[in-house]
């Protein structure tokens, strides 16, 4: 997928959801370090917009953050 591709899924989200993605990849895979999550997004956005994108595989979705 291109990044071109991953950022039109994105924006097809509802806002909602897209926090509720952000939210969940922060708390469960960042430990809560929002600093983090920012360096990463902007050194491989690719990347972290392909696991925001599949976040209910990589976090169950009954998973609260």
């Amino acid at each position: 997928m291109t990044l071109s591709q991953i950022e039109r899924e994105w924006e097809k989200l509802p806002k909602a959801e897209r926090d509720r993605r952000r939210r969940l990849l922060i708390e469960n895979l960042y430990g809560g370090d929002e600093e983090a999550f920012k360096r990463d997004l902007l050194s491989r956005p690719r990347l972290i917009g392909r696991i925001l994108l599949n976040i209910d595989e990589v976090v169950p979705r009954g998973t609260t953050p």
